[in-house]
């Protein structure tokens, strides 16, 4: 998809392919002025980074410590594909545990 991997950057790329592909439709006719309708109409709602997924997810093996020591600022997360290769641009996210008592 062009490199564009974010919502609000493939809607936008949507309205330039729509003022390209109807140079005639941007004034007002008797049928309306479509290209801008649709231009101002398609905004994209919610969150403009939420990141399209391109592909499908494959199976990843993580490993991590099992305990962090209070007041430590690096955690060492290994992450590989179902290929047993190292993945270097997947995301990891750290939670605080989910009791009441933590």
């Amino acid at each position: 998809m062009e490199g564009i991997h974010n919502f609000a950057a493939a809607c936008f790329r949507g309205k330039i392919e729509l003022w390209q592909t109807f140079p005639f439709d941007r004034q007002n006719t008797a049928n309306g002025p479509h290209v801008i309708h649709y231009t101002y109409s398609f905004n994209p709602l919610g969150e403009p980074e939420f990141e399209v997924r391109t592909g499908i997810p494959q199976a990843m093996t993580v490993t991590y410590p099992q305990t962090l020591p209070v007041g430590s600022s690096l955690l060492t997360v290994h992450v590989v594909g179902s290929d047993s290769q190292p993945l270097d641009s997947a995301y990891v996210c750290l939670v605080k545990g989910r009791s009441s008592e933590e």
